[in-house]
């Protein structure tokens, strides 16, 4: 829920015998679906402030509201991440963690990064997380309120609902920071 501050008027008015419409004199409650992953990237040790301003300016550039984001993905090496664990706080989502032989293993196209892949394992992160975790979704596999690497769990289900197409928005970089975004669509 974008507004959810909104809430009290439309309650107040639907209690004073108004239509059950969106709107409440001049407030209107905005509800946008959760139905992308978005998927990180960072250096060590960023600020959890530099997150949120490079956030709000990807969300910003892509016409995004923050209360479409169902969840998080990163590799499991930046689950502790300060800053990545505050993103999925501010944002009131969980946290996809997957290993980097997880995330080589899923099929498809992926920018790539000869010095990530040297230097964790991978060649990409937050698309190839973000997919995954889209994959995951579909697959009904979620993690709990705080972050866990299901991929050592995951069976097969997830790799076989994971889409490269569900990438939606590829790579992009913040002074440190990689954010994609995959959509979870039905199968």
């Amino acid at each position: 829920m974008r507004n959810p501050q909104d809430i009290k008027h439309i309650s107040a008015a639907l209690l004073q015998g108004q239509t059950a419409e969106i709107h409440a004199g001049d407030k209107i409650l905005y509800l946008d679906p959760k139905k992308y992953i978005l998927g990180v990237g960072c250096k060590k040790n960023i600020l959890p402030v530099h997150m949120r301003t490079a956030l709000d300016a990807f969300l910003k550039r892509h016409g995004l509201q923050p209360s479409c984001i169902l969840a998080l993905a990163t590799i499991d090496r930046k689950a502790e991440e300060a800053a990545i664990q505050a993103a999925c706080r501010d944002l009131h989502v969980p946290l996809y963690v997957f290993t980097a032989e997880e995330l080589m293993a899923l099929p498809g196209r992926y920018s790539a990064s000869e010095f990530v892949r040297k230097t964790i394992g991978t060649d990409n992160v937050c698309e190839r997380s973000s997919v995954l975790a889209a994959g995951a979704v579909r697959a009904g596999i979620f993690p709990p309120e705080t972050a866990v690497c299901i991929g050592k769990e995951a069976s097969e289900a997830i790799f076989t609902s994971a889409r490269a197409n569900d990438l939606v928005i590829t790579k992009e970089t913040f002074q440190g920071i990689t954010f994609a975004l995959a959509a979870v669509r039905k199968q």
